[in-house]
């Protein structure tokens, strides 16, 4: 079964699409996973990987907003009745260069990070972003899109 997901924002090595003008709305397509959720480890190896395209074609939001991205990301997004899984592929020209800080969860900042933003209200206005740094610290918040995307 496809279904069509729209997401509102997907953050990438700090890069950034915004989807509120009609002219920039981006629509995935994905598959619904059937038994078996994807092995999470942070590899591409599972199955169902395989068989979701890629998506990509970002725009920075740090440090120029809208230009277009310095690097390659690209993300693959599938679900479940419960959960939604997502996988994001960063590339970098220069590795040595990843800024990969230890902390406590929430606190990724100075770090390069990937995540995703959810408004999963529809409404324009919040999104849950969920967010992970190059060293493995997690971060969650709640985010008033307003104010994120000035």
């Amino acid at each position: 079964m496809k279904k069509t997901v729209t997401f509102f924002y997907i953050i990438c090595m700090l890069l950034f699409q915004s989807v509120y003008a009609d002219s920039d709305k981006r629509v995935y397509e994905t598959k619904k996973i059937n038994p078996h959720p994807p092995r999470i480890d942070g590899y591409e190896s599972d199955e169902i990987w395989s068989k979701l395209p890629a998506q990509g074609d970002f725009r920075q939001h740090q440090p120029q907003p809208g230009d277009k991205a310095t690097e390659q990301t690209s993300f693959k997004i599938t679900y479940d009745n419960n959960n939604v899984y997502v996988l994001i592929n960063a590339y970098e020209q220069e590795p040595e260069k990843i800024r990969a800080r230890l902390s406590r969860r929430d606190n990724t900042d100075n770090s390069d990070m990937v995540g995703v933003l959810i408004d999963s209200y529809h409404d324009q206005q919040t999104a849950y972003e969920f967010s992970v740094n190059a060293a493995g610290v997690q971060a969650g918040l709640s985010v008033d899109l307003p104010k994120y995307i000035r």
